[in-house]
């Protein structure tokens, strides 16, 4: 079955940048909760933290790396959707991050932010759901189990998505990141989190058709059809 970029629509634009608007102003909240991140924004993190670099242009760096994997061995993941999450996101989350930080002062204890880091779950998974429901790209991180999947078919893509998660947060943790509940959230609570909102919310919005597959699933079908 062939994965590819759906034509644009003003439902399925609305879709991705609302979407990474949510995503953005959860790693924030993550963030301020000092209990980890998912994989991904870990690592930049703790790249970013490093160098003494601010989060968005480190994700633009990165970003830049994944994007060179994702143009030669997955070029037809990409879409407009893959340079809003690209260039978007890191803003949106220095720029939330910023505003928090005038707004609210987090608690040191360990609860408060537990729950603060819970209550953020609900909104990063609207968020992805949104962005991915809308089908008009791959992240350029999100495209490495895409394309990997893609080019080893026997493998399901879970299993996939586990070893590129299961990279960037050993990474993260040898960079000194911080890997912990917040990480472990992401990994048990997204996918759940994630279905739900696509068929309650995210797929009637962006008028996916109820044969369709869910967005970037089965990816490994496209492989063998390409």
């Amino acid at each position: 079955m062939e994965r590819s970029v759906k034509r644009y629509t003003a439902r399925r634009l609305i879709a991705v940048f609302l979407g990474n608007f949510l995503i953005g102003i959860s790693v924030s909240i993550f963030r301020m909760s000092l209990l980890g991140n998912d994989p991904s924004t870990a690592f930049v993190l703790a790249l970013a933290n490093k160098v003494g670099m601010a989060l968005a242009p480190m994700l633009w760096i990165c970003g830049a790396g994944w994007f060179l994997i994702e143009i030669i061995w997955g070029r037809k993941f990409i879409g407009p959707g893959t340079f809003v999450n690209w260039f978007l996101l890191g803003m949106v989350a220095d720029g939330s991050t910023w505003l928090l930080k005038q707004l609210f002062t987090f608690p040191e204890t360990f609860l408060p932010r537990f729950i603060i880091m819970l209550l953020a779950l609900p909104f990063v998974s609207l968020g992805v759901s949104l962005y991915q429901s809308s089908e008009l790209g791959a992240s350029p991180y999100d495209s490495l189990a895409l394309t990997l999947d893609d080019r080893l078919p026997k493998i399901p893509y879970f299993w996939c998505r586990i070893a590129v998660d299961g990279t960037f947060t050993l990474l993260a943790f040898l960079l000194g990141g911080i890997v912990g509940w917040g990480t472990l959230a992401c990994a048990l609570c997204l996918g759940p989190f994630v279905h739900f909102f696509n068929k309650h919310i995210s797929e009637p919005f962006c008028q996916v058709p109820k044969n369709e597959p869910e967005p970037f699933e089965n990816a490994e079908e496209s492989g063998k059809n390409a």
